[in-house]
């Protein structure tokens, strides 16, 4: 999990650097009316914690998907050979032939694992659509910010694209073995 986190944090730091000296070079920050200068800073402060803590969720989500995905790429290239208690399990279930219960092997892991890791994506989305309703009308008068938005757009993106990129891998591992199965 800490190389993980590690690589999480580069990552994060990168994308902050873009976001703070390109996008907001870019865009200027709009003016937020507040009270006092501590509603002020609390306000930049709170912003700037969730906005990281997004960041860094996504992109340790986006970590797991692709060690996951190359995982699965070497295991589509490679002969795996499960202990003899699984094949005899799986044998006895489906009533397969022992080189078609490693393929059935595989693919039942490859799903097993990619099912959990797609479901980590839904967590981000969650955060996403918080920050779109606190950023509503409903509770103050926040003028649009371009970079709040292009940063909640390319979050947006890259979760969608990390939720379709499990199931096509997943198909395409069945694609590769379906010939074994003939």
């Amino acid at each position: 999990m800490w190389p993980r986190c590690i690589r999480a944090c580069l990552y994060t730091l990168a994308l902050l650097l873009i976001y703070l000296f390109v996008l907001v070079q870019l865009f200027d920050v709009p003016i937020i009316h507040a009270r006092s200068d501590l509603a002020l800073s609390v306000h930049w402060y709170v912003s700037y914690a969730s906005a990281l803590l997004m960041l860094f969720l996504t992109l340790l989500i986006f970590d797991a998907t692709l060690l996951c995905l190359l995982f699965v790429k070497k295991l589509a290239r490679a002969r795996t050979e499960w202990p003899a208690a699984t094949l005899e399990l799986s044998r006895g279930r489906l009533g397969l032939q022992t080189n078609v219960i490693h393929e059935w092997a595989d693919l039942d892991f490859v799903a097993k694992r990619t099912r959990c890791i797609g479901f980590l994506v839904y967590y981000p989305f969650v955060l996403i659509a918080l920050q779109i309703v606190s950023r509503s009308a409903t509770f103050a008068d926040y003028a649009p910010s371009a970079p709040h938005i292009i940063h909640l757009v390319l979050h947006s993106g890259l979760l969608v694209c990390l939720a379709l990129t499990l199931p096509c891998q997943r198909l395409r591992a069945e694609g590769r073995r379906a010939p074994l199965n003939k």
